[in-house]
């Protein structure tokens, strides 16, 4: 079930009786242990695409106590228009991605004081 937004109401439980495997082999599926069997990964990774599931990851970070999140500040968004700075900027977000870390990036607004 998915609402607005698209969130989704399905928990990691739902997953598992769905594959017919326990939460620990979903929650194993999900962290990527090694220890789970090839075939049980193979049903947790079909169950998780038939029910459209996601991990949430604000209750990830909650769980683990830190966010994996990588924020980038800029001066002025045309500061991306250097061939230098723009190509630091996609790679990093690109070597976040791949570590599965989420990176942001944001202009400075100008303030008076």
């Amino acid at each position: 079930m998915t609402l607005a937004g698209g969130w989704s109401l399905y928990t990691i439980r739902d997953i598992a009786r769905l594959a017919g495997v326990s939460v620990a082999t979903v929650s194993g599926v999900l962290n990527n242990k090694p220890t789970v069997k090839p075939a049980l990964v193979a049903r947790v990774k079909t169950a998780m695409d038939a029910l459209d599931y996601h991990p949430d990851q604000v209750a990830r970070s909650l769980r683990l106590r830190r966010t994996c999140t990588v924020g980038m500040v800029v001066a002025d968004v045309r500061t991306l228009r250097i061939p230098f700075s723009r190509m630091l900027y996609v790679a990093s977000k690109e070597r976040h991605k791949a570590m599965g870390i989420l990176s942001s990036c944001a202009m400075r607004t100008k303030t008076r004081f």
